[in-house]
């Protein structure tokens, strides 16, 4: 029984270290600023590098709480049950402390992105022009609103593919749109809707394609 007790303890406090947080918050940030530095990306600026600090500041924080719940003395259940809370609430505390000093940076790094155009290309046998630029940011996340002009009739189940490209033309990741039945003729403006997600996986994004 009291083997159960005790590993049941530890194995809810790997749930919480997973969730991130920890009281040496200023340590976390410290090693995470080493691990990951500040540095602007040619089209979205500081907000890649933030989102990458603060994922690595979890981590050291994790790591550090995981050592913690793996001291707690098993020589008595009322003692270790209380070791445990206490220990789960200043990973709360730090946690918290760590979202209230990444979240704002964030933020600010995210709400200079609004309205940056992004440059494209297209696979010309299916498209004669195409534009994008970023339309908002929540949470880190883009929103990224595009345009193509069609040089040739979509198929009977339309729908358009993109890859986010770096300088080098390598794919960082990529979407696809399937649209509503229509008349896709030739000269069809076609307005996208692009949603990639977090801005961290696009560090590095110099261009949008838009392929066959």
């Amino acid at each position: 029984m009291k083997k159960f007790f005790l590993a049941t303890i530890f194995c809810s406090a790997l749930m919480f270290v997973a969730c991130g947080g920890g009281s040496g918050t200023s340590t976390a940030i410290s090693e995470a600023k080493q691990k990951v530095p500040i540095v602007s990306s040619s089209l979205l600026g500081e907000l890649p590098a933030w989102q990458k600090q603060y994922k690595a500041a979890q981590t050291a924080l994790g790591k550090e709480f995981k050592e913690k719940y793996k001291m707690i003395s098993g020589d008595n259940m009322e003692k270790a049950a209380k070791q445990f809370e206490k220990i789960k609430q200043e990973e709360k505390e730090a946690d918290e402390a760590l979202t209230a000093h990444y979240e704002p940076k964030i933020k600010a790094a995210g709400d200079k992105l609004a309205g940056v155009e992004i440059p494209c290309t297209t696979d010309a046998s299916l498209y004669s022009a195409a534009k994008a630029a970023i339309a908002t940011v929540e949470n880190g996340s883009l929103s990224i609103k595009a345009a193509v002009t069609l040089a040739a009739p979509l198929g009977r189940t339309p729908y358009v593919l993109w890859e986010y490209r770096d300088a080098s033309g390598k794919k960082l990741s990529g979407g696809a749109e399937y649209l509503k039945k229509g008349d896709y003729k030739a000269g069809t403006v076609v307005d996208l809707n692009l949603n990639p997600g977090s801005a961290s996986g696009l560090d590095g994004l110099a261009s949008i394609h838009f392929l066959k």
